[in-house]
């Protein structure tokens, strides 16, 4: 059985908030269990395509919603804006708040990889050289950044800064793996169509996830969303 849901969605609306929709969905719809035959799958509108899956060369609201599901950072928000862990177990602040610490967290690349500090250090290396300077600037804060014992990575930064962690949740640090479209986050992409992008579970990825396969519809010069949404509804797509 395939519990299939049709959402359009407000690129505004965060990974965790489609997720929570969804959950909400499948209980109204009867969800399907760890032993069905094949997985739950969700199908969004969206109504513009994204133009990269490349964390640090995003730019539009569609490249960074898709861009959450195939990748992961350091650091995310919860569902009050609260900034918790991700690739990281714990993190702590110095007493003069110019240095954070992370407890980097065992996970791997959708290849079975192990993702290590390394590929983290090498996405930070790399944004100065991306085109959006006001991003870029920001990130000038940091003095430093070590790997210490024990899988712990530490920040050290010219001046004391409490909005640091934030800038750990964006695109732009995400480590990655484009040139060999290798994915960290909780899906890997699939297939890439015209008017469609499916996107599946990540074999390795270690957290649970409410759905295994995703397919985002988009409008077209020679699509328009009218004729998709009939296309889907009469299930000719």
């Amino acid at each position: 059985i395939v519990t299939m849901v049709y959402i359009l969605i407000s690129l505004m609306m965060t990974v965790q908030n489609v997720f929570k929709l969804l959950t909400l969905s499948l209980l109204v719809l009867g969800s399907t269990t760890a032993l069905s035959a094949e997985p739950p799958v969700l199908i969004l509108g969206i109504q513009t395509p994204p133009t990269t899956f490349d964390p640090q060369a995003g730019r539009t609201a569609s490249d960074h919603f898709l861009i959450r599901f195939l990748h992961r950072g350091l650091l995310k928000y919860d569902s009050r804006g609260k900034t918790i862990c991700d690739l990281c177990d714990s993190f702590s602040w110095s007493k003069n708040q110019k240095s954070l610490t992370l407890k980097l967290a065992k996970a791997q690349w959708a290849d079975g990889r192990a993702l290590s500090p390394q590929d983290i250090l090498k996405a930070f290396a790399n944004i100065p050289k991306q085109s959006q300077k006001d991003l870029v600037d920001a990130f000038k804060i940091i003095g430093k950044i070590s790997v210490r014992e024990n899988n712990t990575l530490e920040f050290e930064l010219k001046k004391p800064a409490a909005h640091f962690t934030h800038l750990l949740t964006l695109p732009i640090t995400f480590p990655n793996r484009m040139d060999e479209k290798v994915y960290s986050g909780p899906y890997v992409l699939t297939a890439q169509e015209p008017n469609r992008i499916v996107i599946e579970g990540n074999p390795h990825f270690e957290k649970l996830r409410p759905v295994f396969r995703v397919e985002f519809l988009f409008p077209g010069p020679e699509m328009p969303m009218e004729r998709l949404l009939g296309k889907f509804l009469t299930g000719k797509m």
